[in-house]
Parts: C-alpha cells; sequence; structure tokens
C-alpha cells in the first residue's frame, strides 16, 4: 500500500503539530526490497518477515515493545495464543454452524466478540 504509507508519512512531516510524532513500522516481506522502486521511505523502521508470519509477529511486539508503557509477552508466546485461538474459533464457527463465505463476510464486531470470549476464558498466564 504504497500510497497509503506516503499520506501517513506526509502527515506527519507535513500536518499539524499533532501528527509529528507519528511513528510507522513498515513491514516488507524481502530485505531492501523497497530500493526497487521510486522511493524515500529509507531512514524509517522497515522490518523484512522473509513471507514468515511468525516473524511477522515479532516483529510487530518488539515494535509495539518499545512504544509500550506495559510489560509485553515475547513474540513466541503471541504467536502461540494467536494459533490457540484461532484453533478454537474454527472448532467454535463450525459447531455454530458457519460456513467459508459466513466466516469470510463475519461483521469485524463479530469477530471482536469472539476474540473477548476467548481472552475471557484463556487469561495470559
Amino acid at each position: 500500500m504504497p500510497f497509503e504509507l506516503g499520506l501517513d508519512l506526509g502527515c506527519r512531516d507535513f500536518g499539524t503539530a499533532v501528527l509529528t510524532t507519528k511513528k510507522c513500522l513498515i513491514l516488507e516481506k524481502e530485505t531492501y526490497r523497497y530500493r526497487q522502486v521510486l522511493s524515500d521511505i529509507a531512514g524509517n523502521d522497515i522490518q523484512a518477515h522473509s513471507g514468515d508470519p511468525q516473524t511477522l509477529v515479532r516483529h510487530v511486539r518488539n515494535w509495539l515493545y518499545g512504544n509500550a508503557t506495559e510489560p509485553m509477552q515475547s513474540g513466541t508466546m503471541m504467536w502461540r495464543r494467536f494459533n490457540e485461538f484461532y484453533g478454537n474459533f474454527s472448532i467454535a464457527t463450525q459447531t455454530l454452524g458457519y460456513n467459508e463465505d459466513d466466516l469470510a463476510e463475519m461483521p469485524v464486531a463479530e469477530f471482536i466478540e469472539f476474540i473477548q470470549a476467548w481472552k475471557q476464558d484463556n487469561p495470559i498466564r
């Protein structure tokens, strides 16, 4: 989404004073791939994940940690809980009669309800 990223970075440079503190994490599949296009994003926080979702989760967690005010779980623990949630979500939605179309069109609010219920039943230890 180069256009949206450009808008976001532009807001930081040319927007109101409150926007000058915006922080962005830019995720890229391949290291330095951004250099292949006309771009001036060098100097920003760019992390390559090599198409590996667990690495992506770790990069996001580490970036959030740098901006967090409270302790956080490790990236490995977040990945484990993510997979536990999705396994439970799959079973729960099948039990309730959801099919692929239902899941593809599930409202975000409903998905958040599944997350909240799972978190309540599976607190961080």
